[in-house]
C-alpha cells in the first residue's frame, strides 16, 4: 500500500502500477500517518510519499513521532534530492563542488555574520 496526498499521488500514479493507493486531501498529514502506521501493524508493507526537505515539509518528522504508539512497526526514510541540489542542478552553476552552508537567517545582522565566517 501506497498514502501520500491526493496530488502527488496523481503525479506518482505511472510509477505505482500495481499498487494500492490510499490518498488524502492537503491539512490531512497525521491522518495519513496513522493510515500508513496502521496498515503496517496489520502486517502490510506500506510507504508514504510526500514532498519537501527532510525535517522542513517532510513526513518523517511527523509519522516517526506518531510511531512510538506503534512500537512493531519498523520505520525506514528514505529522502529525496534535496531542493538546493535540484536548484543548483538547473542553475547553470559548476557543480563539480559544492557545500550547503545552512539557511540564512532572516535578520540582516545575523545573515551578513554567517555570510562573513564561511
Amino acid at each position: 500500500m501506497v498514502c501520500g496526498y491526493t496530488t502527488y499521488m496523481d503525479l506518482a500514479r505511472e510509477f505505482l502500477e500495481g499498487k494500492e493507493l490510499v490518498t488524502t486531501l492537503m491539512t490531512r498529514e497525521l491522518e495519513r500517518c496513522r493510515i500508513a502506521l496502521e496498515r503496517a501493524e496489520a502486517g502490510e508493507t506500506t510507504a508514504m510519499i510526500c514532498s519537501g526537505d527532510a525535517g522542513v515539509y517532510g513526513m518523517a518528522g511527523p509519522i516517526l513521532q506518531m510511531a512510538e504508539e506503534f512500537p512493531e512497526v519498523e520505520i525506514e526514510v528514505v529522502p529525496g534530492p534535496s531542493a538546493v541540489i535540484a536548484a543548483l542542478a538547473v542553475s547553470g552553476l559548476p557543480t563539480s563542488r559544492f557545500s550547503f552552508e545552512g539557511f540564512l537567517s532572516t535578520t540582516r545582522k545575523n545573515r551578513l555574520a554567517h555570510l562573513e565566517e564561511i
